[in-house]
């Protein structure tokens, strides 16, 4: 297989997984046939439940998107549509929107070799980086990581606390400290060789210092560690140029449409 198709299949797996993983919780549920991939957690917020790898048939698509929205409506819970560069019909972005979605975000997805990681960054005074261990540093790192929606972290804080922290998990979470005081976050998720980062923020009064470089190349190298061969990420807009500077190149766009 080609590398730039490789690269794009590897980031809408993972992407689809992590949300699989998620299902976990108690209430979860995962549907999948050749039309699409359901995931609902029981959280009722729209970015733990969704549909991916969705190829619906021309012809039913509209029908097929109403089910889905009643199925979601059945659970009381809020879900977005991620559509990749493989989903069909072509126009399912303007079908979506005619019933009722809203376009959320575009995000370009990117990957590397993590054997071509730039590990070159200056590290910023005072800082330091920590796997989170238990479940009191988890409770610190939702709170920086959703500092701007204070009304999610109750929900937050009960679903990962739930899910858990440890070596058995495909999941890893970091915290960056500056003179001890919890700043940033980090997260990888693990499946197959592909580790995908996500959820890099740094509290607004300590951006533009090098935290979020920091914390992008420290866990990467655990990655790299732990003996995985390729990173993925979607990039947001702050973000992106970080991801480049590192190693990191662009091969799709992933969009998010949230019903309601």
């Amino acid at each position: 297989m080609e590398e730039p198709k490789m690269f794009r299949r590897a980031i809408e797996e993972s992407l689809a997984a992590y949300q699989i993983s998620i299902a976990r919780l108690p209430g979860g549920n995962v549907r999948e046939d050749n039309r699409m991939l359901l995931v609902s957690s029981g959280v009722p917020l729209p970015f733990y439940n969704g549909v991916f790898r969705s190829c619906l048939n021309e012809g039913d698509a509209d029908r097929q998107i109403a089910e889905v929205i009643q199925y979601f409506g059945g659970l009381q819970l809020p879900f977005y549509w991620q559509l990749g560069q493989s989903h069909c019909p072509a126009d399912l972005d303007q079908r979506l929107l005619s019933q009722g979605f809203h376009h959320d975000e575009t995000m370009p997805g990117m990957a590397m070799r993590l054997g071509e990681l730039n590990p070159a960054c200056a590290i910023p005074e005072g800082f330091e980086f920590h796997a989170v261990r238990d479940e009191e540093q988890l409770k610190q790192w939702v709170h920086v990581w959703a500092f701007g929606a204070a009304d999610a972290i109750p929900m937050c804080e009960g679903a990962l606390g739930t899910l858990g922290v440890g070596d058995d998990k495909p999941w890893q979470y970091f915290l960056g400290y500056i003179d001890n005081k919890p700043v940033a976050t980090a997260m990888l998720f693990y499946n197959g060789e592909v580790a995908a980062l996500h959820w890099v923020v740094t509290l607004p009064e300590y951006r533009k210092i090098g935290v979020g470089t920091a914390m992008t190349v420290t866990a990467l190298n655990e990655a790299r560690k732990e003996g995985f061969k390729i990173a993925i990420l979607t990039a947001s807009q702050e973000g992106y140029h970080i991801y480049k500077k590192v190693g990191f190149s662009e091969y799709c766009m992933i969009s998010n449409y949230v019903f309601g």
